[in-house]
């Protein structure tokens, strides 16, 4: 008996202070405005309520500082269900006419259906700003055989690069 009421004390204490400790973060993170500030857009959204935008602005609020991080963001913000992620390497990208180079890392998120004209990267580069151009370039919206994006979406975010090709609405 003695050893239930000591595992519920414990089981409380650690649920009031894990509590604490999520309520405190909420005044420290920066808002919208102050990361967007130093974001450049190459490739603006079609639309202010499209889905790029607010993938961008889902990329935006996040505070994580690397490409795997900001990803999990972009997956957990739930904008649109279903969407893995993986890890790429500098070489064929998924959605590029061409072989993309320029970055160390990159994380990839994309939905599990393949049909589905929708594909993301965050990658991490020296030269961001020649990266997101060069994206530009290489990008090819019909990639998918059977369909085709709506909206390109590329910022550049310190050394980031926000890459995405997606239906304009779910």
């Amino acid at each position: 008996m003695r050893l239930k009421k000591f595992i519920c004390a414990a089981m409380a204490l650690v649920l009031l202070l894990g509590l604490a400790a999520c309520g405190s973060k909420a005044e420290n993170k920066p808002g919208k405005d102050d990361t967007a500030a130093d974001a450049t857009v190459i490739v603006a959204p079609s639309a202010e309520n499209s889905l790029g935008a607010q993938y961008r602005d889902a990329f935006l609020a996040s505070t994580a500082a690397d490409a795997a991080g900001k990803v999990q963001a972009l997956i957990d913000a739930n904008i649109y269900e279903g969407l893995v992620d993986m890890e790429v390497e500098p070489g064929w990208l998924e959605g590029c006419t061409e072989d993309v180079t320029g970055f160390s890392k990159g994380v990839r998120f994309s939905p599990m259906i393949g049909s589905i004209p929708f594909i993301g990267y965050v990658l991490e580069s020296d030269d961001a700003a020649a990266l997101g151009n060069s994206l530009k370039e290489l990008a090819d919206p019909r990639w998918n055989i059977c369909t085709e994006a709506d909206e390109t979406v590329i910022l550049v975010s310190g050394n980031l690069v926000f890459f995405l090709m997606c239906p304009s609405e779910l």
